[in-house]
């Protein structure tokens, strides 16, 4: 449906991803969810330049006009000419902790919910660290970016500022609606529909229950945090050596061998993971700026017996086949769940591994490309693995909801979870019940522990006092669970 605006703007339909967007925020007001983007760090930077670099990449692309409307109960966007071009300098070069002063100001910024109604969906600044550091901000709803969107963002930044020409065509952003609207009337959405109805006739149980909501009653938007660990370069490369022998892709290890830990830690025989896809196949594709990434639940079958090779080949088979229908929207999905307990949630596991270069130039020097946080990712756990290159250290990023899994969960998880790659990259053939998802120095925690003194407690204490003393502790981890209900101290404390 198409419908204009005024007299010289047409109004036309959300894309399917962005529906998908749209949808999952108005469950979620008010919460900053669905912001992305990050910073460049630059050492010296001609901000005159900077600010005419900002301004062409801001014209010339539909994303930083798009505007969403409602008209006649039908949601629609629109292309505006009407854009913010400033690019605001933040100096907080005369603090005597700026970087502390800059991230603070970043993890507001973050966390701040992004207008989507008829409104801008974009900002950018400069911030001043020092003479010789500065950070290009560029902060989006995820309505009109994607990280593979920011990184293109970044790199178009940096070749208008070089004065470099840019040789890339580029399609118009309602030739993309267009583009899925064709496919909502194709055959092979059909064969998708079809498919995903029976992929989604039984589903696997979740993972983590949510242990802590109770602390988070009260709150606007539950918050996460994030854990990050390194895998070597070393350790890395013996992975990918690994994946070779097992004939598969490096990311598929990481992938299986998370699957195994959680299979190993839960006992399920079957995982429900959600994996993005990038929806990018042109090269045109490639080239946007703008929101093409959609998500699937993956079913994956454990079975202990078998080796970690072998699990790899079939988690990779599971990942061929709902590759031919990963455009199909996880909004149309839903309906499809014939859970009983009116189950919300296809997956509460989720895993990305990103290949990206995060070094771009500026006049000959490297300046860095981050990502940065929200702080409210909404899945349990999402599990991000960052290969920024040959011969840089992977980054495991896991975020995870403080109402699912806590600091000390998380610890855990962590430190298992890097156990379990160190021995898979030794042995791809060692069989799943054979991995120790315990490693060495945890076990050695456990031995100290019972080894160690009986803990006194005052002889003149009584019960409720210990438990007010334990709930002051560790107010947040639980104090009770009954039939899937779990209390934690300072809630169990109030009643």
């Amino acid at each position: 449906m198409y419908m204009q605006v005024n007299n010289n703007v047409n109004a036309f339909p959300l894309s399917l991803t962005q529906s998908d967007i749209y949808f999952d925020q108005l469950r979620n007001p008010n919460n900053p969810l669905y912001n992305i983007g990050g910073i460049i760090r630059f050492k010296t930077v001609d901000v005159v330049k900077l600010q005419e670099a900002h301004q062409r990449v801001v014209l010339e692309h539909d994303v930083f006009g798009l505007r969403i409307i409602e008209r006649e109960q039908t949601l629609l966007q629109y292309v505006s000419d009407e854009r913010n071009l400033e690019l605001r300098l933040l100096d907080f070069s005369s603090h005597s902790h700026p970087e502390l002063v800059a991230d603070s100001w970043l993890k507001s910024l973050f966390g701040t919910p992004v207008p989507i109604n008829d409104s801008e969906m974009f900002h950018a600044y400069i911030v001043r660290i020092s003479s010789d550091k500065h950070y290009y901000v560029g902060f989006a709803h995820h309505l009109i970016m994607d990280g593979w969107g920011f990184s293109n963002w970044a790199s178009l930044l940096a070749r208008h500022y070089n004065a470099e020409e840019d040789i890339n065509s580029y399609l118009s952003w309602q030739e993309i609606v267009q583009n899925d609207l064709k496919y909502l009337e194709s055959q092979r959405y059909q064969s998708s529909l079809e498919y995903w109805q029976a992929e989604l006739k039984q589903v696997p149980d979740l993972i983590f229950p949510a242990r802590y909501l109770q602390s988070y009653q009260s709150a606007v938007a539950i918050p996460s945090c994030r854990h990050t660990f390194k895998v070597s370069k070393t350790s890395h490369q013996q992975l990918r050596l690994r994946a070779e022998e097992a004939k598969v892709t490096v990311a598929q290890v990481y992938l299986s061998v998370l699957s195994a830990y959680f299979a190993l830690q839960t006992g399920q025989h079957e995982l429900m993971i959600g994996v993005p896809a990038h929806n990018r196949l042109s090269k045109m594709d490639k080239d946007m700026l703008g929101v093409f990434t959609s998500v699937s639940p993956l079913r994956v079958s454990i079975d202990v017996s078998q080796n970690l090779a072998d699990f790899c080949q079939s988690a990779a088979y599971s990942m061929k086949r709902n590759f031919r229908h990963q455009r199909f929207p996880i909004g149309h999905m839903y309906p499809m769940l014939q859970d009983g307990h009116g189950r919300k949630r296809l997956y509460d596991l989720g895993f990305n591994y990103l290949k990206l270069d995060s070094r771009i130039h500026i006049e000959g020097d490297a300046a860095d490309l981050v990502y940065l946080s929200h702080y409210h990712e909404a899945t349990p756990l999402m599990v991000t693995i960052w290969e920024y290159g040959e011969n840089q250290d992977v980054e495991v990023q896991l975020d995870h909801n403080l109402a699912y899994l806590s600091s000390d969960d998380i610890d855990a998880v962590a430190s298992r979870l890097a156990w379990m790659l160190e021995q898979a990259a030794q042995n791809i053939v060692r069989q799943l019940s054979d991995f120790s998802i315990v490693p060495p120095s945890e076990v050695q925690l456990i031995k100290q522990l019972s080894q160690g003194p009986v803990l006194e407690y005052p002889q003149d204490a009584l019960l409720h006092q210990l438990f007010e003393t334990q709930a002051q502790l560790t107010p947040h981890q639980p104090a009770l669970e009954f039939r899937g209900e779990t209390l934690s101290y300072a809630v169990l404390e109030q009643r």
